[in-house]
């Protein structure tokens, strides 16, 4: 992390909620990936939007958020105005 990022990342609250848009595979599954994001508006953007991701742009898809504490998030990230965490739900 910037010590920009490190000074956000301080002054989160204890309570988070978190977003990932992911394949309802996934949801269903339980096996989250770690990158996270703070914007439910950024998550709905990888959901729906993001064309990278070859393996699954034909798969149903979703936005996921979940309530988790503070030392839960390992990062945070705003490089590319995402406002990413690392989470470990």
């Amino acid at each position: 992390m910037t010590k920009q990022e490190l000074k956000i990342y301080n002054s989160l609250p204890e309570n988070i909620t978190i977003y990932r848009g992911m394949t309802t595979e996934e949801l269903k599954s339980g096996d989250f990936g770690i990158s996270w994001t703070l914007s439910r508006e950024r998550a709905e953007f990888f959901a729906f939007k993001y064309g990278r991701n070859f393996s699954t742009e034909n798969k149903p898809k979703v936005v996921h958020q979940l309530e988790v504490t503070k030392v839960e998030i390992l990062a945070y990230f705003n490089e590319r105005n995402e406002q990413e965490v690392i989470c470990i739900p």
